[in-house]
């Protein structure tokens, strides 16, 4: 699988790297992996179970900071204060907009919840908002059920951007969904398309190139 996305532009480097693979939070039949250059993270995928000896492929992308990044998770739990502490850290995987840490210390009474991507920390971390606002066990099992067999037909790709350099995503109002086709011309003159959704019962907006 590693070595049919190296064959893409922009993933050539994926060829000689080194991979370490990363069990997914329960329910989900899932793997994260991380792939490394030079002691360097690139990239990752994740993957989950399609079938006796079968595996699909469920994302993947490319970076110094992967999704579930080791640097990243290291930075979040220094700025948190948490990283001199016994700390268990879980990866939990409820599709490709809700990837998430769950960090629990030895002897605290309370937990944290940190976004896979970015590190930040989510607001129902400090007990404020139940967990019962992550999704339930049946809606993640029902994404790992996904059909795998459709194909994709057509694909491209746009050098990456900060969806945080501009905001009028957060306070503007949202644009009708565009046709495919208006979407892709967009994308091919440089436009620059963000997609929100807001998550965890509407407490989290979360931004997607």
């Amino acid at each position: 699988m590693i070595g049919r996305l190296s064959a893409q532009q922009g993933f050539e480097d994926w060829k000689d790297a080194t991979w370490t693979s990363y069990a997914l939070g329960p329910g989900t039949h899932g793997w994260v992996i991380l792939l490394s250059r030079n002691d360097r993270e690139i990239g990752y995928l994740v993957v989950h179970s399609a079938g006796k000896d079968t595996y699909a492929l469920s994302e993947y992308g490319k970076g110094e900071f992967p999704l579930f990044s080791m640097q990243t998770l290291y930075r979040s739990l220094v700025r948190l204060e948490l990283i001199e502490y016994s700390y268990h850290a879980e990866r939990l995987y409820y599709g490709p907009l809700q990837p998430l840490w769950h960090i629990t210390v030895d002897g605290a009474d309370r937990e944290w919840y940190l976004d896979a991507k970015t590190g930040e920390e989510l607001p129902f971390s400090n007990g404020n908002k139940s967990p019962k606002t992550l999704p339930d066990t049946d809606s993640t099992e029902a994404f790992t059920k996904t059909d795998y067999r459709h194909k994709i037909i057509e694909s491209g790709q746009t050098e990456p951007f900060d969806p945080y350099a501009r905001l009028p995503w957060v306070q503007g109002k949202p644009a009708a969904r565009p046709a495919f086709d208006d979407l892709k011309q967009r994308l091919n003159e440089g436009g620059k398309p963000v997609f929100a959704l807001d998550l965890y019962d509407s407490s989290v907006m979360t931004p997607s190139l």
